[in-house]
């Protein structure tokens, strides 16, 4: 039976081989050294939430898409997965849900509130940054 974990390697592979690239070019796109890029594939080290959003984006998945596939599978202990800031205010409204839902059954109703305090703030830092940002392009300081 392939694992999860097999499933992407597999995925990562030949996306590799469609375009042509190196695995050396694969770990740049992963933020990643080559040699921690070979650990993952040979299972050695874990997958963390943000080279997991770096694999979403090589392979052109929906944010969210390999933590959540491989955390199902129990391959990362929830306890290893604590996204950043960016990575909550980048989340949908499901994802957060589902992550709440995880904290309160695993870590308690406490975890589950300050997960979501953290995103409500990391939403609302980057709804302000973002507001800036249009304003200063157009003029409106």
């Amino acid at each position: 039976m392939t694992t999860p974990h097999d499933a992407l390697i597999e995925a990562i592979t030949a996306t590799r081989q469609d375009r042509l690239i190196k695995w050396t070019v694969v770990a740049r796109e992963l933020g990643i050294t080559e040699g921690h890029l070979r650990k993952i594939r040979n299972g050695d080290v874990p997958i963390t939430s943000d080279v997991a959003v770096a694999i979403d984006k090589f392979l052109g998945l929906d944010r969210g898409t390999t933590w959540r596939r491989l955390d199902a599978a129990a391959e990362v202990p929830a306890g290893d997965v604590e996204p950043t800031d960016e990575q909550l205010a980048e989340m949908t409204n499901r994802d957060i849900a589902e992550l709440a839902i995880r904290y309160q059954n695993e870590r308690g109703a406490d975890a589950r509130r300050d997960l979501l305090r953290r995103a409500k703030v990391a939403r609302d830092n980057a709804l302000d940054t973002l507001m800036a940002e249009t304003a200063e392009a157009r003029g409106n300081n």
